[in-house]
């Protein structure tokens, strides 16, 4: 029961269809900002008309489109990144800011009528809807693919379907997450993964988001959440319910902000997350992982994209999982990735032709109920 709650898989599962692989050790290397490494833009400069846009209609609750633009920039290699669990792009502004306006950036998302239960049945149908909404976009050219959180495994299936459909994928990148069933990493019930967790503390003391507010009703509001997320996940098991491990949303993410419908959604996709088996990937991948872990458990990102890529660049940067996207940790990050896409846009001169140039503007009604919207809406 202990290791259903931590990781929501059954004691002594094990994924053994990659046990035979022969892989040669992925590359693994550590980064960290340094004064002279900087940021080739202004990050503190003015909000753009794009991440204006995509901003304001995720509070108006009209986000319509599934491939929106957080930069100005309509020249040179795009970069399309999945949403995490919320399924707005709004998560993704930090990092788009970092990459700076030379780089195209484009946010993969749910449009607010879709985020319900009833859209996330699996990783595959999400995926092939995107996918979809891609090819749209984008009808030519290869394709650089990431994402963030929850969005890191849906880009892998969606990796897997674009080549399928004879699309090239020049390389994806996750941001410190990787698909669960794999078999891989240390097991709850190893001795080693508890000191391990312990190691991790003073690290974690020092870097969590919580821990350097200093507030002690955010700890406790965590706490409770987390008490309550997991005493809905046991009455759903028992009760046989479908969607059990999804009520652990509950535990770290504030369910004030979000609508019912919202909340239902994230976790319809939470649980999608560990019912969703990985198949051996084969092309480029670039992972950038955190090295501060959660407190009660460990992300093993690095073990299970080791079982299943076959090209696997790993690079850790100091930070958590929230804070790696942002300043001042991001802007390492940030310096690597663009480097990356500059590659390969060399790699692929051949401009890739999308179907539409969006110009976000936002009428008279929109800016009149800017000013009467809800403060919750806000994310």
């Amino acid at each position: 029961m202990i290791n259903f709650l931590i990781t929501g898989l059954p004691i002594g599962y094990k994924d053994d269809r990659y046990a035979d692989r022969n892989d040669e050790k992925p590359l693994l290397d550590t980064v960290e900002a340094s004064p002279s490494m900087t940021p080739s833009h202004d990050a503190d400069a003015p909000i753009n008309k794009h991440e204006l846009a995509a901003f304001w209609n995720e509070v108006l609750g009209k986000a319509e489109r599934v491939v929106v633009p957080l930069n100005e920039c309509e020249t040179g290699p795009a970069f399309y990144c999945v949403h995490a669990l919320s399924g707005a792009v709004t998560d993704l502004r930090h990092l788009a800011r970092l990459l700076g306006p030379q780089q195209r950036f484009y946010g993969v998302q749910a449009p607010t009528a879709r985020r319900s239960a009833e859209f996330a049945p699996s990783i595959e149908s999400i995926a092939q809807y995107y996918v979809d909404a891609l090819i749209a976009f984008q009808p030519e050219g290869p394709f650089a693919l990431g994402g963030w959180s929850a969005g890191a495994v849906i880009a892998l299936e969606m990796a897997q379907q674009l080549r399928a459909r004879r699309r090239e994928v020049g390389f994806l990148v996750a941001f410190d997450a990787a698909p669960f069933n794999t078999g891989a990493g240390i097991s709850p019930w190893n001795p080693l993964y508890y000191w391990k967790l312990a190691c991790n503390l003073p690290r974690w003391i020092m870097q969590d988001e919580l821990m350097k507010s200093r507030s002690l009703q955010l700890l406790l509001n965590r706490i409770w959440s987390t008490v309550i997320a997991f005493r809905k996940i046991g009455t759903s098991v028992m009760r046989g319910e479908s969607i059990t491990r999804g009520h652990a949303v509950e535990g770290f993410m504030n369910s004030f902000v979000y609508s019912d419908a919202q909340m239902s959604f994230m976790k319809a996709l939470f649980d999608a997350l560990y019912r969703y088996i990985p198949k051996a990937y084969s092309g480029r991948v670039l992972l950038y992982a955190a090295k501060t872990q959660p407190l009660y458990h460990l992300r093993q990102v690095e073990a299970a994209w080791s079982k299943i890529a076959f090209q696997l660049e790993i690079i850790s940067f100091n930070g958590t999982h929230n804070s790696m996207l942002k300043k001042p940790q991001g802007i390492a990050l940030a310096e690597h990735l663009r480097k990356r896409l500059a590659e390969f846009s060399s790699e692929n001169p051949t401009k890739a032709i999308c179907a539409e140039t969006i110009r976000p503007v936002l009428d008279q009604a929109d800016i009149g109920a800017i000013f009467s919207a809800p403060v919750a809406r806000v994310l």
